[in-house]
């Protein structure tokens, strides 16, 4: 019902001013009257993602999100982000590849990016500059991934790899001191 959308999207505002536990009180009441809804259980698991020690109970409302709506890539990525959290890494490489290969998934840049986080922390540098570069192509102007990138070049002893991919951030985004400020 529009009733249920706009709650939902109320939720989803209050998740991005990162106030989660509001979020999960315009949600929780929606239960009975959106449990088929795929982005009623999206935004319920991105809010107990934000919620310490509720990453068990974001993992089950994103599988739910997933198995409504298999082609929603932004609860494939969230599922991800979850199994990350809860050093469920295998299932966390599988579901962030799944969200990769849906072609209608309006921001894969996130996906790849995650996924080079992943194989970051699992000291697979190869891997972790593939997807990072990834993340650039599929967006250009996804600024985290330059940082990202810059570091894992740093980390692999390929300092001007890095340089220039704080170049191509700061031709991207030329007003960012932050990215000046590692440029120089």
């Amino acid at each position: 019902s529009e009733k249920t959308r706009a709650r939902i999207e109320l939720a989803n505002s209050h998740l991005q001013n990162n106030e989660p536990r509001r979020s999960l009180q315009e949600l929780l009441p929606l239960r009975d009257t959106a449990d088929d809804v795929p982005e009623y259980h999206l935004m319920l698991g991105m809010t107990y993602l934000q919620l310490e020690g509720k990453t068990d109970r974001a993992i089950a409302e994103l599988e739910q999100a997933t198995e409504l709506a298999p082609e929603l890539g932004m609860g494939w990525n969230n599922l991800g982000r979850a199994y990350i959290a809860a050093n469920r890494l295998d299932k966390a490489e599988e579901v962030l590849k799944r969200a990769l290969s849906i072609d209608t998934y309006l921001t894969p840049e996130y996906a790849a990016y995650n996924l080079s986080r992943l194989y970051r922390e699992q000291k697979q540098l190869q891997k972790a500059i593939e997807y990072a570069d990834r993340a650039l192509r599929e967006n250009w102007r996804y600024l985290p991934a330059y940082f990202l990138l810059a570091e894992l070049h740093t980390e692999q002893g390929t300092p001007e790899k890095a340089e220039k991919t704080l170049e191509q951030g700061v031709e991207a985004f030329p007003d960012n001191a932050q990215l000046w400020l590692q440029f120089g």
